[in-house]
């Protein structure tokens, strides 16, 4: 049996039909980018946008740790050794049997520092003498608070001391103390001020011979103890 023979012009135009769609697909593929290409250039440029609009935002974020920084040191407590303690005489004033004498605290050091409480008050033989009587008992109706003292800053403690004389001898056993002995809350070491006082050695029971105020900001000015 013989193979069916196609005529010549049909072979060609159908080959040249081939030619053509291999070539339309081959032109389609070159000027048509992909779903896929597409998606990862928008990807692209949205990453792009981000990354552009983030230093604005880190910007601010650094402006605001700038004005509150963190590591501000805080102030320490005054130490005995950077402030001249003295007693007000020009201040003091006398009350019914009893005197009242505001201590006073200068800061003498280069940086400012923090008093606060109630100063621990007591009569004394001498600097490095024995204690005369009991300490100063704490006024507590008078709320106490933190006092920031910058170089030069002052502040005050008012002292009330009763007379030794309203007690008995036989009671009070009367003593001369050289000064006061006081420590400060938060303080390493204690100060002494010279200034004698009639004081009692014994301690008279349910009397206090001294009573101390807290310390307040500022200097102390006649008539103004709580």
């Amino acid at each position: 049996m013989s193979a069916r023979r196609v005529p010549r012009g049909r072979a060609a135009i159908w080959c040249t039909c081939a030619g053509v769609a291999v070539g339309l697909a081959g032109c389609g593929s070159a000027a048509e980018p992909t779903a896929g290409s597409g998606t990862s250039h928008q990807a692209a440029a949205s990453t792009a946008g981000s990354s552009s609009a983030a230093p604005p935002h880190t910007q601010a974020s650094a402006g605001t740790s700038m004005s509150t920084p963190a590591n501000t040191p805080a102030a320490t407590s005054c130490q005995v050794s950077g402030l001249r303690i003295t007693l007000d005489d020009a201040a003091s004033g006398v009350t019914a049997g009893s005197s009242l004498l505001p201590i006073e605290f200068t800061n003498t050091s280069a940086v400012s520092c923090t008093m606060s409480g109630y100063p621990a008050v007591s009569f004394t033989t001498g600097a490095s003498g024995t204690q005369i009587g009991a300490a100063a008992v704490p006024d507590r109706a008078v709320k106490a608070v933190s006092v920031l003292l910058s170089p030069g800053g002052q502040a005050h403690a008012w002292l009330q001391v009763l007379s030794a004389g309203n007690y008995p001898a036989a009671k009070c056993r009367p003593a001369t103390a050289a000064g006061l002995r006081i420590d400060l809350p938060g303080a390493a070491a204690p100060n002494f001020i010279r200034h004698q006082f009639a004081a009692c050695a014994a301690e008279v029971q349910g009397t206090e011979l001294l009573v101390v105020q807290p310390i307040t900001a500022g200097q102390a000015e006649r008539g103004t103890a709580p």
